[in-house]
């Protein structure tokens, strides 16, 4: 039985989370474990998840999640907390893509779609671990 859900980017955007994690909230019992560029804390709904960012280690996170694996009630409590929200209309990307043909008629065409929807700055890679280990480049 699954109990957690590692919700990781691949690349870290400050106005994006992966549409996996807003699944999450359809009847499904576990609890998504997140890591990437957004604020979490300021944009999702507190104690609905857990934020890989607040431990200092993998093992520090694993740590935790072993505890929550075998303190029921703490458990239990977490997705008492998430199965009170529910997620709509969760599409960041094509809600930028509208703004910006509706708001940009200045004539023209993109080469790419992505970079020219995603503002500079805005994500970068995780690099934070260093090397993931054997055959990574």
């Amino acid at each position: 039985m699954s109990r957690f859900y590692l919700s990781f980017e691949n690349s870290f955007c400050q106005s994006y989370v992966s549409e996996k994690y807003f699944k999450l909230f359809e009847n499904v019992d576990v609890i998504p474990v997140v890591r990437g560029g957004l604020d979490y804390k300021r944009y999702l709904a507190r104690g609905s998840f857990i934020d890989a960012s607040d431990f200092q280690s993998a093992q520090d996170l694993a740590r935790y999640l072993l505890y929550l694996s075998k303190h029921r009630k703490r458990y239990t409590r977490m997705l008492e907390l998430k199965d009170r929200w529910t997620a709509h209309n969760v599409e960041p990307f094509h809600c930028r893509m509208c703004e910006r043909l509706h708001t940009d008629l200045s004539p023209g065409h993109f080469t790419n779609l992505k970079e020219a929807l995603q503002p500079d700055g805005e994500c970068w890679p995780p690099d934070d671990l260093g090397d993931a280990g054997p055959g990574t480049t």
